[in-house]
């Protein structure tokens, strides 16, 4: 269950990098035809509204891909919630928590209501201590800060608060609450733009597989804190 769960988000990273590729190859070919277009017309001496064909490049080089980069994140969303449900359903019967997926309030995220539930179980996600094996396999062969517990908690919770902005209300952040911390989130990242004097969301592909990446490190840690906590007697 907690591989299927790593394994389905490489897959949605690579799925991510085929829908990219695509969108980059057709409006590449629009482009190209276009320019074919306009040579034949000019030897036939006849009009032609290059501009008029070159929207159907726009659409696949600008358009398509950020709808489709804007979109992702709900996916990696909604897969992480499948997993974690399929997971504290198995904590329901293996450590008899006294509670449903559904007890939990439905008004918080659904980062909080797993901490809350995985909590229940007796279930908690630790840091790797300096010097083990898992704390030297965890380095990132780049050089890159190694995430803590603390912070791959709030990693989730800003994908799931960014998801929520792009899925009720595309993207234009001030329509959330407390919009200045998603402000300052999404500067960070690099997914902010100004929309005629708008703060919107614009996702990218490189945050959409550090999503991915995020979620996977997530439920690999979770496997090895599920596995060490004890079955009650």
């Amino acid at each position: 269950m907690f591989m299927d769960a790593e394994y389905s988000f490489s897959m949605l990273k690579f799925y991510q990098g085929e829908m990219t590729t695509l969108l980059r190859g057709r409006a590449d070919d629009f482009h190209k035809y276009s320019d074919e277009l306009e040579e034949e017309h000019k030897k036939r001496q006849q009009p032609f509204d290059k501009e008029y064909w070159l929207k159907h490049y726009d659409v696949y080089a600008a358009y398509y891909p950020k709808l489709f980069n804007n979109s992702f994140i709900i996916s990696a969303c909604a897969l992480f919630e499948f997993h974690i449900r399929k997971i504290c359903d198995l904590a329901k019967e293996e450590h008899k928590v006294p509670y449903s997926w559904d007890d939990i309030n439905k008004n918080r995220s659904v980062p909080f209501r797993a901490k809350s539930y995985l909590w229940h179980a007796g279930i908690l996600l630790k840091d790797d201590p300096p010097g083990s094996f898992q704390y030297w396999l965890s380095i990132d062969m780049l050089g890159q800060k190694r995430i803590t517990v603390q912070e791959l908690w709030q990693e989730l919770e800003h994908y799931f608060r960014i998801r929520n902005c792009i899925a009720h209300h595309n993207g234009f952040i001030q329509k959330m609450r407390y919009p200045d911390r998603i402000i300052k989130y999404a500067t960070k990242r690099d997914i902010l733009v100004d929309n005629k004097g708008q703060a919107e969301l614009s996702l990218t592909p490189a945050f959409n597989n550090e999503v991915c990446g995020t979620m996977e490190k997530y439920f690999g840690k979770l496997a090895s804190a599920y596995y060490s906590a004890p079955l009650p007697e």
